[in-house]
């Protein structure tokens, strides 16, 4: 199969996106700091949330509903929120640091206070219940975007960084 283009981006844009069971894409623009949505076979992008910053954005299991994280300056701004295709509305489900949340058969695992946790949460209601449990202890997180590198499965499997990428400078010469 060949390459297909589904949209223009910019080019210096770091974009993050889920695509949904309805063949839908929505995705975050770091350009803008909005988020769009696209059919998946292609098109113009339309704006389906541009209040928050957006980053992270995983489709709920409707295809209509998304969670993503909203990074504010304000504290109490702060957190995993839920949009729609179907509205420009957005809805704080947490009050937190940002944390690159996903749900998964009843729970939202996200990072919190150095751990990977699941807590129960009603995808219908939005509604997160109970204490959050711990999954992952010292999970690597960086606490100013809600980066933390790890996947789950509807069949239970999770996969997560252990620790951060060892990286180094090196001053290099034009012959290497």
């Amino acid at each position: 199969k060949s390459l297909q283009t589904i949209c223009n981006m910019p080019a210096t844009s770091d974009a993050s996106g889920s695509w949904g069971s309805r063949g839908i894409i929505v995705f975050f623009d770091d350009a803008d700091s909005k988020i769009y949505k696209v059919p998946a076979a292609g098109g113009s992008p339309a704006v389906v949330a541009e209040k928050e910053t957006g980053r992270f954005v995983r489709f709920l299991p409707d295809g209509q509903r998304f969670i993503f994280v909203g990074n504010h300056d304000d504290v109490d701004q702060s957190g995993i929120y839920a949009g729609s295709l179907d509205s420009n509305e957005t809805k704080q489900i947490a009050k937190m640091a940002p944390a690159r949340a996903q749900y998964i058969n009843g729970y939202l695992i996200y990072p919190k206070d150095g751990s990977l946790v699941a807590q129960p949460f009603d995808q219908k209601t939005l509604a997160l219940s109970g204490e959050p449990t711990v999954l992952v202890e010292h999970l690597p997180y960086f606490d100013k975007t809600g980066w933390a590198e790890f996947s789950a499965s509807e069949s239970g499997s999770l996969v997560y960084m252990t620790e951060f990428p060892k990286t180094r400078l090196v001053w290099l010469d034009r012959r290497g």
